[in-house]
């Protein structure tokens, strides 16, 4: 049974580097919604550097603990491409079609974090792929 009051308690939250962007949103989500620690071991910068989450997006592709899904569910990870097909953003299957996410950048004003159909994600990516943490 999902806890929504510990989904929305992330609703809203500015985006801030390390702090609280897509890739932190997704690990406390798994942790505190679906009590799955992804263990990772990646460092950045004190500031964004562009590139910064399409290299932790590759980097934890390719580690064991991930296996890609067609059809995803709850806790599943995915991971969007812009339009020039860059993985660029990640966020988190909370139920159905639904995900967790938090839009934002350096160059983003008022990015904050959401909850939305993919249908409107895909609005703005153009591609997605999903995997699950297995480890």
């Amino acid at each position: 049974m999902i806890n929504y009051d510990v989904v929305n308690s992330f609703i809203g939250k500015p985006w801030v580097y390390l702090e609280n962007d897509c890739w932190f949103v997704v690990k406390e989500a798994s942790r505190l919604v679906f009590g799955v620690e992804i263990i990772d071991n990646i460092s950045f910068s004190g500031k964004p550097v562009k590139g910064d989450t399409a290299a932790l997006i590759a980097g934890q592709k390719k580690r064991p603990c991930w296996e890609k899904v067609d059809k995803f569910k709850g806790g599943d990870v995915l991971i969007f491409a812009n339009l020039a097909g860059d993985k660029c953003h990640v966020g988190i299957c909370i139920e159905g079609n639904n995900v967790l996410h938090c839009m934002g950048g350096p160059d983003v004003k008022n990015g904050k974090t959401r909850y939305d159909p993919l249908n409107v994600i895909k609005l703005i990516y153009r591609d997605y792929e999903a995997y699950s943490y297995i480890c």
